[in-house]
């Protein structure tokens, strides 16, 4: 009792020792009192955060949020691998914590036994993670489920080299069975995590998308050759066509925010990568970065290519193509001034140039889109961009207007923005729409739109979503009837 009652003043210290007007706060991480010292790491948008530092007691850890970081974010800590012939050498991964700003974690931790205790406010949430690390299922490292012998040495197991290194189509074949049992097990602990109570709705998200992210590159992971003495090989119609199952939920995911989308960089770098094996490509950093390039646009097409280079140069000159990223990335060049040895900025500031647009009213008065959003602020706003000759638009209006009515009295507003070059055809569009798509604007000159080009709308409909300070969280957002939007909005409101 009285370990407990130091240890939650000893918490109490150290959150009053944050510094007044901080934001967002920092997480914390205790060492109880006769735990073992443990390593930990965290990532942020640019995965330049704290690489390593060290809980034990009289040590605490901290996890900050700026700079980019995650929200919630994921806490790994350091893997061991113990060697003891003639028995199997095994490698020992330990549990991956979700927190968010504000949490204050204890650990005790036995390093002979590998045992961790996690105490927290969010006991379930805490539970949860140690339960999955418990199963085949884990958040880091290789999976139990996928131990295999290494270099034919029996006495080392839990690494993936010959898997990766599995040489026809009938071993993909029979890995792929093994993995739709993973699956299996994903399944039901999104199941479990749904039921749990006492989880928090956006730590139980950042759970949910880290399981299927992992189910993502275990998929990946065997066709993607860990050196170039590797053979390239074809995967079987199966492995595509599940590959490709799986590749639309993760696609789904660039809809969130970037700050909410801890893996989903990686995991398009490993799609990329994966479609330079289907093209007899070794997917080094340079033939990644090109692939990469033609798959993604806007936002993710600047985080993927620079998550490449920047992995890729500590290994090799890639002076050619970050000079190639320099001469299309300027949208995004925050992630330019990291890669050439700058420190992480904040995440994404849109240059004021881009609202400067001129607008016009039904009734023929001008607004600027700046003054325009600058009088929502303090609003969640979505950004509704249509024309009159776009049926899809004009077919999505009812559903922005219903998801207005919903959500507008906890603070979601539409704004309806044409594109159209011809104002009378605009016009007589607005006569057509339903009564509640009130909040109509044209672009004055949507060909040359500064808006336009800085956020690549090319097509419509287009969806755009703010949160309440101003901030553009999602550029490409879900359409308004997909089902998935009202979990988008809920997460600003």
């Amino acid at each position: 009792m009285a370990n407990s009652l130091l240890t939650t003043w000893f918490s109490l210290l150290l959150l009053l020792a944050i510094p007044a007007g901080a934001t967002p706060p920092r997480a914390a991480l205790l060492a109880q009192a006769g735990s073992d010292p443990i390593i930990y790491s965290c990532n942020n948008l640019y995965g330049t955060a704290k690489d390593r530092d060290l809980v034990a007691a009289h040590r605490s850890g901290w996890v900050e949020f700026g700079n980019g970081a995650f929200t919630p974010t994921l806490i790994h800590f350091v893997n061991r691998i113990v060697r003891n012939p003639p028995a199997r050498t095994r490698l020992l991964e330990p549990p991956v914590l979700v927190l968010m700003p504000g949490d204050t974690v204890t650990i005790l931790h036995n390093v002979d036994r590998n045992t961790f205790q996690f105490k927290g406010r969010h006991q379930a949430e805490l539970d949860f993670c140690v339960r999955l690390w418990r199963g085949a299922l884990s958040l880091d490292g290789m999976s139990v489920g996928l131990g295999e012998p290494v270099d034919g040495d029996s006495t080392i197991t839990y690494h993936d080299t010959v898997i990766r290194n599995l040489a026809n189509r009938k071993h993909l074949t029979q890995y792929l069975q093994l993995w739709q049992r993973l699956r299996l097990e994903g399944d039901a602990r999104l199941a479990q995590l749904r039921r749990t109570p006492g989880i928090r709705p956006e730590v139980a998200a950042c759970l949910g998308r880290q399981i299927r992210l992992r189910l993502f590159s275990m998929l990946l992971s065997p066709l993607l050759p860990s050196s170039r003495r590797d053979t390239l090989r074809t995967p079987p119609d199966a492995y595509r066509d599940t590959v490709a199952a799986q590749w639309r939920g993760v696609l789904a995911m660039q809809a969130l925010p970037a700050a909410a989308s801890q893996g989903v960089g990686w995991a398009l770098s490993q799609y990329a990568e994966y479609q330079c094996v289907l093209a007899r490509q070794y997917p080094a950093a340079g033939a990644s970065y090109k692939m990469a390039k033609q798959l993604f646009s806007g936002f993710h097409r600047a985080w993927v290519c620079y998550l490449i280079l920047e992995d890729g140069q500590q290994r090799q000159n890639l002076s050619y193509y970050i000079q190639d990223y320099a001469r299309w990335v300027k949208p995004h060049d925050e992630f330019l001034k990291v890669l050439r040895g700058g420190p992480p900025v904040p995440l994404r500031s849109y240059p004021h140039a881009a609202f400067s647009d001129s607008l016009v009213s039904p009734v023929g008065s001008p607004r600027h889109l700046t003054d325009l959003l600058a009088a929502y602020r303090g609003k969640v706003i979505l950004l509704d961009l249509w024309a009159s000759w776009c049926v899809p638009c004009r077919e999505e209006i009812p559903l922005s207007i219903a998801a207005a009515k919903r959500y507008g009295k906890r603070g979601l507003v539409v704004l309806y923005l044409s594109i159209d070059e011809d104002p009378t055809a605009w016009r007589g569009a607005l006569k057509q729409l339903p009564a509640g798509a009130g909040l109509q604007y044209r672009f004055i000159r949507p060909g040359s739109s500064a808006f336009r080009q800085e956020f690549d709308v090319r097509s419509v409909p287009r969806y755009m979503l703010l949160d309440r300070r101003g901030t553009v969280r999602n550029p490409n957002s879900l359409r308004p009837g997909d089902v998935r939007f009202g979990t988008l909005v809920e997460e600003l409101l």
